[in-house]
């Protein structure tokens, strides 16, 4: 998919050595040389995300995201992941790239806990993998397609799961541009009942997502709710 051939690109490239000036204060470690690692791909940024037209708009998310699963990873305290964030900003906000000044530092969330980073990326990596998940699922033969049909319904629940996490009034909604993302893929009634039938979904969970649709409906074509990019 496109969103791992970027993951992929960034954790096979390869750093020139610089001498850094946003990543310091550090010992010598995997922290402060995945710092290193942040500030070259930025500074090649521009072409990269120019060159790659189809990803061309997503290119901060996928960034993100990339930077939530190397946070995980690396079991980053609390303090090594704000000294982290701060590094990055640091970087975003010294580049030249209007791309990289406008688009990915309003994007980014100093989000701390380990739990939430994960569940955020596995969400959003399903969401925009989605459709070659299920091409790749259509087309495996029958031994494989109970894996697929595992994989999926553990999505769903996670959604639910996340879904009543965030829904209480007057509490910070740690997951909302992810769920979002989600309700906006699964909006369709086909599909949902195609899933259910093949993944044994849960009616709750699709409760829920018709729930988000009829409210987004009353709230009135004027209104977006979300953005996508």
């Amino acid at each position: 998919s496109k969103l791992f051939q970027f993951y992929k690109y960034l954790n096979e490239f390869t750093p020139q050595k610089i001498t850094s000036t946003k990543c310091v204060n550090r010992k010598e470690g995997d922290l402060l040389q995945l710092c290193r690692r942040i500030e070259n791909i930025f500074n090649k940024w521009e072409n990269f995300c120019s060159s790659q037209k189809e990803i061309k708009n997503k290119c901060c998310d996928y960034f993100i995201y990339w930077l939530y699963g190397k946070i995980e990873e690396n079991k980053l305290s609390i303090y090594d992941t704000f000294w982290l964030y701060q590094s990055v900003l640091k970087i975003i906000s010294s580049n030249s790239s209007n791309i990289n000044k406008n688009e990915c530092e309003v994007k980014f969330k100093n989000e701390t806990s380990i739990d939430v980073l994960k569940n955020k990326k596995v969400l959003y990596d399903f969401v925009e993998n989605y459709d070659y998940i299920n091409g790749k699922w259509s087309r495996t033969d029958r031994s494989k397609q109970k894996e697929y049909r595992n994989y999926i319904s553990h999505i769903f629940n996670l959604y639910h799961t996340l879904e009543e996490e965030d829904r209480p009034k007057g509490l910070s909604k740690k997951y909302e541009k992810e769920l979002n993302l989600f309700k906006n893929k699964f909006n369709n009634e086909y599909v949902l009942s195609s899933l259910k039938r093949k993944c044994k979904i849960d009616d709750l969970i699709l409760k829920s997502l018709k729930r988000d649709e009829s409210v987004n409906l009353l709230r009135g074509n004027d209104e977006t709710v979300l953005s996508i990019n």
